[in-house]
């Protein structure tokens, strides 16, 4: 059996993440940053050990996921072919996500507010250049032939957290 490409692209992606995100480097994260990357399964992301019924409590630090959020068979890359046989090229889509605590008060202050987005601002931008890096390294190791990236999305503060959630899709 041949072996899956999937878990050395999901490493590159995760060694790639942590990089831009660990908190001891030069220009550590505006919010704070993190060693701990979450490698999850599933339909949707598992949220943080931190939020519990009332929002957000004991909340240090970031927390950061990786997931295969799709795997299919492709002719026309990124599209999921209507029809396809066992020769048809694969591809999954990772999605990768941090999401930080977001106390909001009745009234927040504008300073808080401006704050929070500065933080949602840097992690979108990290996020975006670990993706790149990692796809760069996969297709120089041959783990991947092509790549693409998504748009990055905002969500929150539901919750009291804010994150951001950023998808890239492979072909293997």
């Amino acid at each position: 059996m041949p072996a899956d490409p999937a878990p050395k692209v999901i490493g590159l992606i995760a060694a790639s993440v942590h990089e831009f995100f660990k908190p001891d480097q030069d220009l550590p994260p505006t919010g704070g940053g993190t060693d701990d990357i979450n490698l999850m399964a599933g339909e949707a992301a598992i949220p943080p050990v931190w939020i519990d019924d009332h929002g957000c409590s004991d909340c240090t630090e970031p927390y950061i996921w990786v997931r295969i959020s799709g795997r299919f068979r492709t002719t026309v890359f990124p599209a999921p072919a209507d029809r396809a046989n066992c020769g048809t090229r694969r591809a999954m889509t990772v999605e990768v996500g941090i999401a930080r605590c977001a106390p909001f008060d009745r009234a927040p202050e504008p300073d808080k507010l401006e704050q929070q987005a500065m933080v949602q601002w840097d992690d979108a931008h990290r996020l975006d250049l670990a993706l790149c890096k990692a796809m760069q390294r996969a297709e120089a190791v041959q783990a991947a032939t092509d790549s693409t990236i998504g748009a990055g999305e905002p969500y929150g503060p539901e919750g009291l957290l804010i994150a951001w959630l950023q998808t890239v899709t492979v072909q293997f």
